[in-house]
């Protein structure tokens, strides 16, 4: 899994690519967590170049969601492929997790 982190107005956007699976979630945790716990508040997910999502990414997605959530904050999807957004409308995450079609859209509702 390779991600690209920057910000646009407070806004912290990830562009995940690759494979959110049990390794690639390993490394999400490892890497991308600990940037977003320094005060990233609102967080969006840009999935457009996210190949694969397993469960084990599907719990990283909760867990940020989680902690969004307790920091006030908010965590916001976007521009999932079809085989992504499947397992998500599947596993229920976008009753949870708010998921948009493009990442402009995205940014345009996570600065309020």
């Amino acid at each position: 899994m390779e991600f690209v982190l920057h910000t646009h107005d407070e806004v912290t956007v990830v562009r995940l690519a690759g494979r959110l699976d049990g390794t690639g979630s390993a490394t999400f945790e490892r890497d991308v967590e600990p940037r977003l716990a320094e005060g990233a508040l609102r967080v969006v997910l840009d999935l457009a170049e996210l190949e694969y999502l397993a469960s084990a990414g599907l719990r990283v997605l909760f867990k940020l969601a989680k902690r969004s959530a307790a920091a006030r904050g908010g965590l916001w999807l976007c521009s999932a492929r079809p085989a992504v957004r499947t397992v998500l409308d599947v596993a229920g995450v976008s009753r949870i997790i708010p998921l948009l079609e493009t990442e402009a859209e995205a940014l345009s509702v996570a600065r309020g």
